[in-house]
């Protein structure tokens, strides 16, 4: 059956909602925040699409259009758009009143539509910059979205035709083709994407960030941000991107050696400052290579009278702020203040009170490098060849069978009473525990949270999480000490 619609304007107030609407049950639909972007287009292009309306009642309800007649209501309460009011008329088609198809018509509209493909919405919305001279200010208005937005749509739509293609020919997934937005340059983006589809492998997105880092270093990239004025100022190429944050320091070789040079200044200057003997840099602290390094630490030292003095300073003011952190009303940014102030401190008296000792300085040193953002110094660090003259040094001493000579004074205990004193530990330690909560919970707390960050490393394997009870089987039980078992007891009478 083909039926036509007469055409006619109807005032916005003359309109109403259908009950034959297939989506008159949803009204999140027509929130505000769901239409603002429709909103924003029919203030600026005006309806583009006419309204399916039936006389209803003396009014004309909307079969189909609910979404554009929100979206004009909007319009006419808003005091700030202009041209809309409750008499303005828009376009509609009238469907007979005696149409027994109503809810057919309704669905149809809502159905038959299909939705635009990414890549044509990406690519118009690029023609519209190049062509229609709009800039992403006043796209992003007549959409009703954010510039970030458009912006973010252009930068797909501005990718080398020829990954756009592919996209299409569905040859890569929608996600590579976005990969390739990681660098402003078309040209980059082509020659990246012929050397990795020559074998014909499947392209992934993950692959192609990665051949993309190769070609430079983004300004929103810690490195980047950190180097950034330095390589401009050295006259390093930058590609411009659409959103400043993606832009791309294109020279990856200059990018390095300034960073190499200023985290090697950083490590000259905590030379210099500590002490040690030599210094040297690397962008990443790789944590195998190092793994042939020795380190020594500061030992314990007599402070003279001026750092007694300021220790005692420090221990006074450290007294102060525990007091003021106890201060149950305290808020959050006040109190991590104090913390901080804290941390400073006992790091100041800790540096009064330890030293390296003058032969741990002479063969030691200090390496810079990048981690987590920022620059980190590795200090005490001794070279695999003076770890082995070291060794060397202290071999000269050893007994003839290559063996160091036991110590005269060492006590050897039998394996049965190694074991019984293994138990009569992990039972003080157990009762300790249960008398002291909050160090227990301290010390759980300390294990896990540092398993966690040590990147797979545990930072101590002194601690085990391991809550069992213990049990004795002792030769001799009549002479062991009860305590240890008289606290626990006490501490389970007093539960709940």
């Amino acid at each position: 059956m083909t039926t036509s619609f007469a055409p006619l304007t109807v005032a916005i107030s003359d309109l109403t909602a259908h009950p034959a609407n297939v989506r008159s049950n949803s009204s999140e639909t027509y929130d505000p925040e769901n239409i603002a972007h429709l909103k924003a287009s029919i203030a600026v292009l005006g309806l583009l699409q006419p309204l399916l309306v039936q006389k209803l009642d003396g009014k004309y309800a909307v079969l189909a259009g609910g979404r554009r007649h929100a979206a004009l209501k909007e319009l006419v309460a808003d005091k700030a758009a202009k041209g809309f009011t409750a008499k303005t008329k828009v376009d509609c088609r009238l469907v007979p009143e005696k149409c027994d198809v109503t809810t057919a018509l309704s669905l149809a509209e809502n159905i038959t539509q299909a939705p635009m493909n990414a890549i044509d919405e990406f690519e118009a919305f690029a023609r519209m910059m190049e062509v229609d001279g709009q800039t992403p200010e006043t796209i992003a208005m007549t959409f009703g979205t954010t510039v970030a937005a458009v912006k973010g749509r252009l930068r797909y739509g501005l990718i080398h035709p020829d990954i756009r293609a592919a996209a299409r020919a569905k040859t890569i997934t929608l996600d590579t083709m976005k990969a390739f937005a990681e660098h402003p340059s078309q040209e980059v983006q082509r020659e990246v994407y012929e050397a990795l589809t020559k074998e014909d492998s499947y392209l992934q997105a993950y692959t192609v960030r990665q051949a993309l880092k190769s070609r430079g270093v983004q300004v929103s990239d810690d490195i980047g941000a950190f180097v950034r004025a330095d390589y401009e100022a050295l006259g390093g190429a930058v590609a411009a991107d659409l959103l400043e944050e993606h832009s791309v320091l294109e020279d990856a070789a200059l990018v390095e050696t300034i960073l190499l040079e200023k985290l090697g200044a950083a490590a000259e200057e905590a030379r210099m400052r500590l002490g040690f003997a030599w210094a040297d840099a690397m962008v990443r602290y790789d944590y195998a290579t190092m793994a042939d390094y020795g380190r020594v630490y500061p030992g314990p030292i007599v402070p003279d009278a001026s750092a007694q003095k300021r220790i005692d300073e420090i221990t006074a003011e450290l007294d102060k702020l525990q007091l003021q952190m106890e201060d149950e009303g305290l808020e959050d940014g006040a109190y991590n203040a104090l913390y901080e102030r804290v941390d400073a401190l006992e790091e100041e008296a800790r540096d009064l009170q330890e030293a390296y000792s003058t032969e741990d300085l002479a063969r030691s040193g200090v390496i810079a490098s990048w981690q987590g953002g920022q620059i980190t110094l590795h200090v005490g660090l001794v070279r695999p060849e003076d770890t082995v003259k070291e060794e060397g040094a202290r071999g000269s001493s050893a007994s003839p069978t290559g063996e160091e000579a036991p110590d005269a004074g060492e006590i050897t205990y039998p394996a049965s009473l190694a074991e019984d004193l293994k138990t009569e530990r992990a039972m003080a330690l157990g009762a300790a525990m249960a008398l002291h909560p909050e160090a227990t919970l301290d010390l759980t707390l300390f294990k896990l949270v540092s398993d966690v960050l040590a990147s797979g490393m545990s930072v101590t394997q002194a601690i085990k999480i391991d809550a069992r009870k213990e049990y004795r089987n002792h030769a001799k039980m009549d002479e062991i000490d009860e305590t240890s078992l008289a606290q626990v007891a006490a501490a389970h009478d007093v539960l709940d």
